[in-house]
C-alpha cells in the first residue's frame, strides 16, 4: 500500500490538514518528507497512531488497500515533470477518485509503468511530459483510458478528433480534472 499525504490522513481521519500538521511536528504522527518537501505517512505509522490514541482504524487500513476481489485495480498515472503541479494532482486524484496514483516524469518510465499493470488512466500533461497521447493510445490497446491537459483550444480540438478518452485544459479546475478520471475509469469498467 502507497503512503498517505497529510491529505489523505485528515480525510480519512475526519480532521482538518492543520490538525494531521500538528501531530507530526509533535512526534504523535510518523511523516517523512520526500525531495520535494511534501509530507508522507507510511500505513503501518497511521494504524500504529490510531491504535495509540484509540482512534477508529480507516477503512483501507481495515483491508489492506487490496481490491476487494483480490486482484489490483486500476492504476491512475500522472506524466509530467512539473513536479509541483503534478504532487498538487496527485494529491487531489487520490483523495477524489480513491484510487493509486503514481507520478511519471519522462516518456521512458510511462512505458514501464503502463506494460507494469494492467490497465487504468494516462494523464498526459501535453506541454510537459514528452509523452505523445497519440502514440500512447495506440500502444495500450484499450487497456488505459488517456486524458491530455492541453495548453490551447485547438491542441483540444486536434486530439477529441483522434480518438482520445478526454481533454481538458491544463488551467481546468481539479475538480473537473477528477470528473474525468472518474469518467474514464467507469467506461474502463464498461469494457470488462
Amino acid at each position: 500500500m502507497a503512503p498517505f499525504t497529510t491529505h489523505q490522513v485528515a480525510a480519512l481521519l475526519s480532521v482538518s490538514l492543520p490538525t494531521v500538521v500538528n501531530w507530526i511536528k509533535a512526534g504523535k504522527l510518523e511523516a517523512y518528507k520526500t525531495p520535494g518537501g511534501h509530507r508522507r505517512i507510511k500505513p503501518s505509522a497511521l494504524k500504529s497512531f490510531c491504535q495509540r490514541f484509540e482512534m477508529p482504524l480507516p477503512e483501507p487500513l481495515q483491508r489492506g488497500g487490496v481490491a476487494q476481489s483480490g486482484a489490483p485495480g486500476p492504476v491512475i498515472l500522472v506524466a509530467s515533470y512539473e513536479h509541483d503541479f503534478a504532487e498538487v494532482l496527485h494529491d487531489f486524484i487520490e483523495i477524489k477518485v480513491e484510487a493509486p496514483v503514481r507520478i511519471v516524469e519522462s516518456a521512458l518510465q510511462t512505458g514501464i509503468l503502463l506494460g507494469e499493470n494492467a490497465g487504468g488512466v494516462l494523464i498526459v500533461d501535453q506541454a510537459h511530459s514528452g509523452v505523445d497521447p497519440l502514440e500512447a493510445k495506440e500502444l495500450l490497446q484499450g487497456r488505459f483510458e488517456v486524458l491530455v491537459l492541453t495548453a490551447s483550444q485547438d491542441d483540444a480540438q486536434r486530439l477529441n478528433g483522434l480518438g482520445i478518452s478526454g481533454t481538458l485544459s491544463r488551467s481546468s479546475e481539479f475538480e473537473a480534472i477528477c470528473g474525468a478520471v472518474y469518467n474514464s475509469l467507469r467506461l474502463l469498467s464498461a469494457k470488462d
